[in-house]
């Protein structure tokens, strides 16, 4: 295993409150109109503050993850630090899940707000291919959400990243237990998470550069 560098992670961990309301499915809230707290919805949260919210908790589980890869790639130089991979994993499950939870709540409030007519008109006659070439986008991660897109489903949009949310939750506590019976879990194991982080990631970027460029 090449040795790994944990630069990008570092990064998030110092930079989250930054990052976290511009890359991860930020600007969606206005196909709602319900980016800003207050009006109707005063008694709860706006969707742009649970938009922003569960994008740090993301992030926030992303980063440990990342930090975990480093200590798993530097065990077989310094030996297994289970105590830190302890935390490390405790930290990115404990973060994801609420990430999930509060996207469980942004779901109700979606099914409760009526959509914006007009910005879901822009979303249907939306180019997502000519977007994509221009931009040099992954088009995997932009088959994965377009068609959700085209038929100005959000909603399902946000259904789609709790989905990866749950997902990320279940491989972190199969990987939680092997660090508590310290062991360490199979490299195909941490492969699939990163895989799924990075997938979840890129959906959420991809949202919010359609979403601004509308």
């Amino acid at each position: 295993m090449k040795k790994f560098i944990p630069i990008f992670a570092i990064c998030l961990t110092l930079c989250t409150g930054q990052l976290m309301a511009i890359v991860y499915a930020n600007h969606t809230c206005e196909a709602y109109n319900s980016c800003e707290d207050g009006g109707k919805r005063a008694a709860g949260p706006s969707m742009g503050r649970l938009i922003i919210e569960g994008a740090g908790y993301f992030l926030k589980s992303h980063a440990h993850m990342l930090l975990l890869l480093n200590q798993v790639e530097i065990s077989e130089l310094n030996g297994a630090d289970f105590l830190a991979m302890q935390t490390l994993v405790n930290n990115a499950l404990e973060n994801m899940q609420k990430a999930g939870e509060t996207y469980k709540y942004l779901i109700a409030v979606a099914k409760d707000t009526p959509y914006n007519p007009e910005i879901i008109a822009r979303l249907m006659d939306f180019d997502y291919e000519i977007f994509a070439e221009n931009n040099g986008l992954n088009r995997d991660i932009v088959a994965r959400i377009e068609p959700f897109l085209k038929k100005g489903d959000v909603t399902g949009l946000y259904a789609l990243l709790k989905s990866d949310m749950a997902a990320l939750c279940q491989q972190l506590q199969l990987i939680k237990t092997s660090f508590d019976n310290h062991k360490l879990p199979g490299i195909p194991l941490l492969w699939q998470l990163n895989q799924i982080y990075i997938n979840s990631m890129l959906s959420g970027q991809y949202l919010a550069q359609f979403f601004a460029a509308l």
